[in-house]
């Protein structure tokens, strides 16, 4: 690559050639454990304040929020990392792919793995939310709003739906934006 520079009259005048070289940028580090601690907490407190028992993350921005987990599968729209918040757990959907990173460094989250794409996520999603005892799973709420849209479908709110003993899936955009 030539550069060009401008001299005193305006003129444009090439002087020396230019290599340009990518320099990434160091990851982001990692969010202390106490932090992440007080962030679950403050979201189970507005849970509790909204009478809600299980909050679904589906936006990346709220999944790192309160996971730090951070990974570039983001761009595959099709393998979504999901997460799911309850009054004693904070549980992480993620792909088989991504199952030696999440392995890589200790979590705060219990994980489970799903093989397949979108459909499969939803569906290993709710059989976790499933799997926590009727009274704790009655009012669920998922992360939709004007300032969130994340990584859910029709699949995934019929199917949670299906679950919640009201038969609603509230947003939970007020509780996230209190608990931050």
């Amino acid at each position: 690559m030539t550069r060009c520079d401008v001299d005193n009259e305006g003129n444009l005048r090439s002087s020396r050639s230019v290599a340009l070289t990518a320099r990434p940028l160091p990851p982001s580090p990692s969010v202390p454990p106490a932090e992440l601690d007080l962030r679950i907490s403050r979201a189970r407190n507005e849970m509790m304040r909204s009478e809600i028992d299980v909050l679904v993350l589906t936006d990346q921005k709220n999944v790192e929020y309160f996971s730090d987990y951070r990974t570039l599968s983001w761009g595959y729209k099709a393998r979504p990392v999901l997460a799911a918040i309850t009054h004693d757990g904070l549980l992480v959907v993620a792909s088989i792919p991504e199952s030696n990173f999440i392995e890589s460094a200790p979590r705060l989250f219990s994980t489970v793995l799903y093989d397949g794409y979108l459909p499969e996520a939803v569906d290993a999603l709710a059989d976790e939310i499933v799997a926590v005892p009727a009274p704790a799973r009655q009012r669920i709420a998922v992360d939709y709003g004007p300032d969130m849209l994340g990584r859910g479908s029709l699949r995934l709110v019929d199917r949670l739906k299906d679950i919640a003993s009201d038969r609603m899936v509230k947003s939970a955009n007020d509780v996230l934006w209190r608990g931050r």
